[in-house]
């Protein structure tokens, strides 16, 4: 098809994919070749097109004057009486034309003895195949035998209906996704059921009229705007299941008679402009005048849905029996087959009685365009020949058997090999099968044999082998009209051309590539096929199966050293290479995998491609074409293929030789650059990481602007990541060291070095601490890079871990701190203190709660502090210029940010007058420079971009190498870019080995560049040297619109300690009309020690809120030396001031002042924190020692679900520092109270009892009506309270004193399947903790469901004693050891209690070692096998998934294995059974014990100041306080555990491997995204929660701050959750969302299992608009399944915010 579309590029993994398919055809140009034919040879759906040779209907029908056939295909039937009553009007309209009712009904799963079947075939209708399920797609999930179950059940249960022969199949969704696979018709539809069934028809290709067919009128194929009619039905650019100009029956496979369906269904028409629009009718019309003309057939698809009325399609037949009568015959589809079978084949059927092959061949013999018939099997021999002037069919003999049947029926294809052999452009074939041999031609009579034609070909090449196809195919190579014979098997492989001069076959001088064949050994499709890919006219060799793939271009003239032929490999290798060809075969029982070429690319669909935009993997000519690496640019060179936005300029500043590598840079007090340059990146300077990084300073001695001379300052440093003047030298980052080094001889280079601080992790060197940013707090900031540390200085026996956390330090005190945030590269500052960082792929984030504050509470654990950036429609597609190389970390994240660093505020005026707002982040591995404005909100911010999603990048280049790594605000007040400028960015841990061995890693290592931007109209101001300037003049430089400046007056004012700066900066602080020059001012003072009373108070009383929340923070000196009481006025001030910034550093820093008023304060900012989650955080992080006047005034106020949250925090602090008295008080004032037992209060006391556990209350007095633990009771059991506020209940009776054994009994009755998580995992362990035996838990152990075992063991593991208990119990055969994971096996046999671990080897086994060498045995004994991804899929699940996530499965906490770089089976043999053999860190098992004895296992996943996140052994995510952890400690080894050898064999290891190479795109991490199974309430209702969703696709995203899902806008965006029902049946779908202005744009497609939901999304006025609403009824099958949410269709705007979906059960 000719259609320009662009189909979004994917870069998923290589699906499995198969078709037979020779050439692509069916294009509306294309002309008769000598390859016409080639299309007999496979069994591709979509081979047809306007020059395919026409079956019109006088051809087949077998009426004369009848020119037309209609066929009415109605879908998706499950309940007769709503199709009897929509059809009822229309059967009655169509027995008006001639007594008959000629209607097909497309059925799902119905009742075979319903009666109004009986009635309707009576009528003459036909009752044809829609699956069972009605699943869409009907391949998906990766599982192929539930499309085979749905689908031959489906052909089974039609065949029960008495007196019923269903013909005919549809599948599902056909007109609205690309749901008809070549998979679907080779390994569904041309086999048998089990019980010998099958269909001889299908309906489900549309067909689509253009303007390129010379025969219809302009005026039926163009609206009146002048644009297409029919291609408008397109329900998205990909749809690529569609012919065009092809109105007629044709053969696939020579098996199957597609009816082709005419665009569009009723769905595609609902689709383009809402339900039964007249316009439809219109263009039905169109369609219908149009098939006429052609003397085709129109199939139309509707439904009953709404989507059409019934008199509408009445009206369309009253339009055809008015306009054409009695040339438009209605048929059933059963009728239409009879009719071809009759009159077309002679009475032979396509497929002969058992299913097979019946000898029958759809050919036009004789090249006039029409299509003829040719019949050889052991009834008939035939040639039929339609003459078109007299419209009749004229046989002649055929003279051989096209089929050959053995003994028992079996029927195998005999051979006959069609092509083009003579100048008439006439039908040959050749056949060699061991019983007959010839060439024969047909010269438009009759066959005539042609004996000269077996010269050269010799009895060895056979055309069939017995029954084994032997690979030859006739092909026209070089494009003479001729075909050449080409063998293509194991043994042979041959190109034979004939020579018209020697009257012979000869060998061509060229042969298929080396590695190709077109079958197997065993005769099956190999995955070769000849497809025109660089579009020159000559069929290029592409071959892709599970074991290798390549791509050869065919020469057709010799050319650069290339001789004709395929010489030109384009790419080659095996499987494994992750950018690799997808599939089109995938070997074993269904080798067809779903691949066909249209629209220029290879398009797979399967079940394992499901999951990708549109249902497909695809591959465009051009991706496929695209192979060679990009040339390196000079520096003008580079700078002039870069483009900027309008009205911004760039200039180069420095490049090699004065600079190579840089990726930091600074500039010290006398405008000299300081930079890092990474010289050794990737793996040291010779490969074995010798390190090879330096500093040095670039200086401008010819005072032009530009730098001039370079001097390397220190080199010999590993990977280097940051530099920062500092005194009389400089600080370096390069792990696992931070390095102070200075020059003392004055030579320019370094003599002097020391460690300051080391412990650094050494891992990927893209992910290695780095620095630096100097705060306004005069502290040096790093970032953690993500690699962590145990971090000390030399000579103190102080240390600190930074793992999950960013730090600051002091250079000359060696101070050392942990910070808010982790920073994979960049940790940067504005002007008014915001900290930014970011972590790929974030965009950026913003840190809002300072750690030093958090850690001063170490009973609470604070949310979140990051703030994500970049909300809005798309904002991490990135635009770029460049042709991208590929990156192997990033399967499907083309175009979108995988690699932003350095996000930048802009620190200076001369951007404009948003200067203030611009945020600059690179993103290196596209080549660009991104720009966000930023807007404040709360205490955070949003961005966006001016341009829109679609518009150009602040910076893009169109030099591959440009790669931009840090980004600053230069003294001048331009932008200053690091380019790095390399050819490979990639880290090699992420190349597969085969292509890094192609690359030289190193490329661009003796480059790099250095430039600054700025705008055309501010030319940049002379860099200032303010290294000799005094005290007064550096105080008169903070007054700058510099932020370099500033800073860097601001530090040396603080290194010098003059003190006769403190009344110059006092002057500034009163007198400046600069609020930034006041800020530092004060900055400067407190950093001298020198702030007094009063100037705290005057920053205080600032216009600017920027400055009064910062002389909040500079007073706290000032509270610890006693002058509280003196800032006591102000203080009190700023509670009410209107910005909530001051009030929350307010509520900061009140907790370092330790007086009463602190608390007074405190309580009062309560007042107006209920909608304020980061006001309650600093108050949380302030109130110890002030908890109990802050519940006085919580007490006081409304007791909303805002407030409550700080209550709780608040009560069980004052449980914990309260005394008796309040205590007291405190439990008064929640239990007597006349309202009653509100659940508010139930879960106050309950926090404030949890808090208060080591403390012994008397609870008898204020607990001891009986009322109130009956009314606890009743909400503990309450199955329609919330599940939390029955925790709640429960908790608080486990406190009270009870008669023995009552709340064991009530605990142990939340151990039920139905029971909520959140109820079963607070009674196990309040069990365990009652009886440390655990027998209680044990008792019920074969209730639990696999994952409750898992939560169990986890419980029992965490005492000795359970543990002896758990190993009693494997010992008593009450628990088998089967059941016992290999995670839980490490566990046990490495237990730190020497007996317990004794026992566990007795019980379970010791642990293999010598781990190389098990890797090679058992990859030894896999080699050759087959792996079965389905199983995989199935073993993933049960070992793999509490760590891993891998195709929307499991838990991501682990190593992302979709991205891995090389899946090869020994690599992945070796990660599996040998997991320590290299352990990042971060992936370390970790055992915590807490301070009350428990002990917990598991992979730190999130730490902050006062808490640590563990994913335990269950995969469970844990938090504790630090202050509850007496000990943490790394076990040393992957949380991974060896032994899977013990439960995994060979064929499963291999079944392992096959499925995480086939498996796709993980989904995205998201901050407040936790995706978890869903499982029923007591009511067996599912909710399924935005935050619990997974999110795939471009730009859909969790929007944490609404707990929605939010920028739903392209076509591949959908959300994936894992649900668990307990009961099957059809379930209300009850919606609740937002959108945006009024009515319905766009449509929602739900999918669970094989049902779906297709159903519209309103307008609620607003999108902070929320509604709730059903959307309708959807069959949920019993147990774990899937459920998806995606757009259906083209969306005009955003889709939706969805922020849940609930499943009731009806009844």
């Amino acid at each position: 098809m000719r259609r320009c579309r662009k189909p979004p590029r994917s870069l998923g993994q290589a699906i499995w994919t198969a078709v037979i398919l020779s050439v692509a055809l069916g294009q509306a140009d294309a002309k008769p070749t000598g390859n016409r034919l080639a299309y007999l040879d496979g069994a591709d759906p979509f081979h047809v097109g306007l020059a395919f040779p026409r079956l019109t209907t006088p051809q087949w029908v077998g009426e004369t004057g009848v020119e037309t056939v209609v066929t009415l295909g109605i879908d998706d039937m499950r309940d007769p009486r709503i199709y009897e009553s929509f059809c009822r009007p229309i059967l009655e309209r169509l027995k008006q034309i001639d007594g008959r009712a000629p209607l097909s009904i497309f059925c799902n799963s119905i009742t075979p003895t319903e009666p109004l079947l009986q009635q309707w075939l009576k009528e003459g209708l036909s009752v044809e195949v829609h699956t069972l399920t009605h699943p869409c797609p009907l391949l998906a999930k990766g599982n192929f035998a539930a499309a085979a179950k749905t689908y031959h059940g489906g052909v089974d249960l039609m065949n029960h209906i008495p007196g019923n022969l269903p013909a005919a199949f549809r599948t599902p969704c056909c007109d609205s996704q690309n749901t008809p696979s070549p998979r679907v018709f080779s390994e569904l539809l041309m086999r048998r059921n089990p019980a010998g069934q099958f269909l001889e028809m299908d309906s489900s290709v549309f067909n689509i009229f253009t303007r390129s067919d010379p025969a219809l009128p302009s005026s039926l194929v163009t609206d009146l705007d002048g644009k297409a009619k029919f291609e408008k039905y397109v329900p998205f650019d990909s749809y690529v299941v569609t012919i065009e100009n092809y109105p007629y029956p044709y053969a696939i496979g020579s098996r199957i008679w597609e009816m082709p369906c005419m665009v569009p269904s009723d769905w595609e028409a609902q689709h383009l402009h809402g339900t039964n629009n007249p316009v439809t009718i219109r263009d039905w019309n169109a369609a219908i005048d149009a098939t006429v003309i052609k003397q085709g057939v129109f199939n139309l698809v509707f439904h009953p849905h709404g989507w059409v009325r019934n008199t509408q399609v009445i009206e369309w037949i009253d339009h055809i029996t008015a306009k054409h009568g009695s040339k438009v015959k209605f048929l059933t589809f059963r009728e239409a087959g009879e009719r071809l079978t009759k009159n077309l084949l002679g009475g032979q059927a396509l497929r002969a009685a058992n299913g097979q092959d019946n000898g029958v061949r759809l050919l036009d013999v004789n090249n006039d365009g029409y299509m003829d018939a040719v019949i050889g099997n052991e009834h008939l021999r035939q040639t039929r020949v339609w003459d078109p002037q007299t419209k009749r069919w004229i046989p002649a003999p055929f003279p051989v058997s096209l089929v050959q049947v053995d003994g028992d029926g079996t029927r195998t294809d005999a051979g006959a090999r069609f092509g083009i052999l003579q100048p008439s452009g006439n039908a040959s074939f050749f056949i060699s099968n061991g019983q007959a041999r010839g060439v024969w031609h047909f010269d438009g009579g009759d066959w005539i044999e042609d004996p000269a034609m077996l010269r050269g070909l010799g009895q060895a090449v056979k055309t069939v082998d017995a029954t084994r196809d032997n690979g030859v195919r006739l092909r026209d190579t070089d494009n003479d009209g001729h075909c050449e014979i080409i063998v293509g098997n194991p043994e042979t492989q041959a190109v034979l051309k004939w020579s018209a001069s020697s009257k012979r076959w000869q060998p061509a001088s060229f042969n298929l590539p080396p590695e190709v064949t077109i079958v197997r050994r065993d005769g099956t499709d190999n995955g070769t096929r000849f497809v025109d890919i660089n579009e020159d006219g000559f069929l290029d060799v592409i071959q892709s199966n599970e074991l290798r793939y390549s791509l050869n271009i065919y020469i057709p003239q010799p050319i650069d050293g290339w001789f004709p032929g395929w010489p030109r490999e384009v790419m080659a290798g095996p499987r494994t290479d992750p950018n690799a060809i997808p599939m089109i075969v995938r070997g074993g029982e269904q080798n067809n995998n779903g691949a066909w070429f249209h629209s220029r690319h290879l398009w797979i669909q399967n079940e394992d491609t499901a999951h990708l935009p549109n249902l497909v993997d695809r591959r465009s000519f051009d991706d496929l074409l695209r192979g060679i690496l990009p040339l390196p640019k000079s520096p003008q060179e580079s700078l002039r293929s870069m483009e900027l936005l309008p009205g911004y300029r760039i200039e180069l500043m420095a490049a090699e030789p004065l600079v190579a590598d840089p990726v930091a840079f600074e500039w010290n007090e006398a405008g000299r650059l300081w930079v890092a340059e990474m010289a050794d990146y990737p793996l040291g300077l010779d490969g074995k990481g010798e390190p090879g990084g330096r500093v040095r300073w670039l200086e401008d001695r010819n005072g032009d602007g530009g730098y001039d001379h370079s001097t390397v300052f220190l080199d010999g440093l590993a990977f280097p990541t940051g530099v920062m003047p500092w005194r009389d030298g400089v600080l370096i980052s390069a792990a696992p060291d931070i390095l102070f080094a200075r020059d003392t001889d004055g030579d320019g280079r370094a003599d002097e070095s020391r460690v300051l601080f080391t412990g650094f992790g050494e891992g990927n060197h893209q992910h290695r601490m780095n620095g630096f940013e100097y705060g306004l707090d005069n502290w040096v900031y790093g970032a953690n890079g993500d690699s962590g540390g145990l971090i000390s200085s030399p000579g103190s026996g102080r240390r600190v871990n930074i793992r999950g956390r960013d730090f600051r330090f002091r250079p000359d005190t060696l101070a050392f701190q942990t910070q808010t945030g982790q920073t994979q590269y960049g940790r940067r500052r504005d002007d008014w203190g915001n900290w930014f960082g970011n972590n790929n792929p974030s965009l950026g984030w913003h840190y809002t709660q300072p750690g030093h504050y958090l850690r001063r509470n170490p009973h609470f654990i604070a949310p979140s502090p990051r703030r994500s950036l970049g909300n809005y429609d798309r904002s991490h597609q990135v635009n770029g210029i460049s042709q991208p190389l590929q990156r192997f970390n990033g399967v499907g994240t083309f175009q979108h940010i995988t690699a932003a660093n350095s996000p930048a505020p802009y620190r200076d005026e001369l951007f404009g007058e948003q200067s203030a707002q611009h945020l600059f982040i690179s993103a290196p591995a596209y080549n660009v420079v991104r720009r966000e404005l930023l807007q404040p909100s709360g205490v955070s911010f949003t961005s966006h971009r001016p341009e829109g999603a679609d518009g150009p990048e602040f910076l893009a280049s169109r030099d591959a190498w440009f790669r931009p790594i840090t980004l600053r605000t230069g003294p001048d007040g331009a932008l200053w870019i690091a380019d790095f400028y390399r050819l490979v960015l990639e880290h090699p841990q992420w190349i597969p080995n085969d292509v890094e061995s192609m690359i030289d890693l190193r490329s661009g290592s003796d480059r790099g560049r250095i430039y600054r931007v700025y705008r055309d109209e501010n030319k940049p101001r002379p860099i200032p040297d303010l290294h000799n300037r005094d005290t007064a003049q550096l105080v008169a430089a903070l007054d700058s619109p510099s932020g370099w400046q500033r800073d860097t007056a601001q530090r040396l004012l603080i290194h010098r300690g003059d003190p006769t700066a403190v009344e110059p900066l006092a002057k500034l602080l009163e007198t400046s009309a600069n609020p930034k020059a006041r800020l530092h001012a004060l900055c400067a003072l407190d950093g001298l020690g020198k702030l007094r009373l009063e100037q705290a108070i005057t920053g205080m009383r600032d216009p600017h809120p920027g400055v009064r929340e910062h002389a909040i923070r500079v007073s706290e000196a000032l509270l610890h030396s006693g002058q509280g009481q003196a800032l006591g006025e102000a203080l009190n001030r700023l509670v009410d001031d209107p910005e909530i910034r001051v009030r929350r550093q307010l509520a900061f820093s009140l907790g370092e002042w330790n007086s009463p008023v602190a608390g007074t304060l405190l309580a009062r900012l309560t007042n107006r924190a209920g909608d304020e989650p980061e006001l309650q955080t600093a108050i949380a992080s302030s109130a110890v020692g002030h908890s109990v006047p802050i519940l006085d005034q919580l007490f006081s106020g409304p007791h909303d679900m805002e407030n409550l949250r700080l209550m709780e925090i608040m009560l069980r602090l004052a449980a914990i520092e309260s005394d008796d008295e309040e205590l007291k008080k405190l439990l008064r004032r929640l239990v007597n109270t006349p309202s009653g037992l509100e659940p508010w209060r139930v879960e106050a006391l309950s926090a404030l009892l949890s808090g208060a556990r080591t403390r012994q209350l008397p609870l008898d007095t204020p607990f001891a009506d009986p009322a109130f633990r009956q009314a606890l009771h009743a909400m503990a059991t309450n199955a329609k309270a919330t599940p939390d506020g029955r925790v709640a209940a429960l908790r608080l009776l486990c406190r009270l004193p009870d008669e023995p054994g009552k709340i064991e009994r009530l605990l142990t009755g939340q151990l039920t399947a139905q029971s909520p998580r959140e109820l079963f995992d607070f009674s196990i362990t309040e069990l365990a903790k009652r009886d440390p035996s655990a027998a209680s838990l044990l008792a019920h152990w074969n209730g639990y469901s696999p994952s409750r075992k898992r939560t169990v063991l986890q419980q029992l593991l965490a005492a000795d004693r359970s543990t002896r208990g758990l190993l009693a119990a494997i010992t008593d055969k009450q628990i088998a050891a089967a059941e016992l994971g290999p995670v839980f096996r490490q566990f046990l046999t490495t237990h730190r209690n020497e007996s317990l671990r004794s026992q566990a080897i007795d019980l379970l086994g010791r642990q293999t070692t010598g781990r190389s060498e098990l890797v090679a045995e058992r990859l030894a004994k896999a080699n050759g096998l087959n792996g079965s991804a389905d199983n995989g899929g199935k073993l993933f699940a049960l070992h793999c998934a509490a760590c891993h996530s891998l195709g929307g499965i499991g838990n991501s906490a682990g190593p992302d294995l979709a991205s891995l770089g090389d899946k090869s089976a020994r690599a992945l043999f070796t990660a599996i059974l040998d997991p320590n053999r290299a352990v990042e860190d971060r992936f370390m098992l970790y055992t915590a014990t807490t301070r009350d004895g428990g002990v917990l296992a598991g992979m730190i996943t999130d730490e902050t100041a006062t808490s640590i996140t563990l994913m335990d052994l269950a995969g469970q995510q844990r938090q504790l306080l630090r202050g509850e952890v007496a000990s943490l400690s790394s076990v040393g080894r992957s949380l991974m555990p060896e032994g899977l050898e013990q439960v995994l064999s060979a064929r499963e290891l291999a079944d392992l491997v096959a499925h995480i190479n086939a498996s796709g795109v993980p989904p995205k991490r998201q901050p407040g995204n936790t995706p978890e199974q869903v499982s029923p309430a007591e009511d067996g209702s599912l909710l399924l929660a935005a935050a619990n969703a997974e999110i795939y696709g471009d730009t859909l995203l969790f929007e944490e701050k609404h707990s929605n899902l939010g920028f739903w806008r392209s076509a591949n965006d959908k959300a994936v959750w894992t649900i668990d029902a307990k009961v099957a049946g059809e379930y209300e779908v009850q919606l609740n969302w937002a959108r945006d202005g009024d009515g319905t744009r766009n449509h929602l497609l739900l999918q669970i299992g094989g049902g779906e939901l297709l159903a519209p999304v309103e307008g609620t006025g607003t999108w902070d608009d929320y509604r709730e609403g059903s959307l309708g009824k959807i069959r949920l099958e019993r147990g774990r399944q899937r459920a998806v949410v995606r757009p259906a269709g083209e969306l005009d705007s955003f889709l939706i915010d969805l922020k849940s979906i609930r499943l009731v059960p009806k009844g």
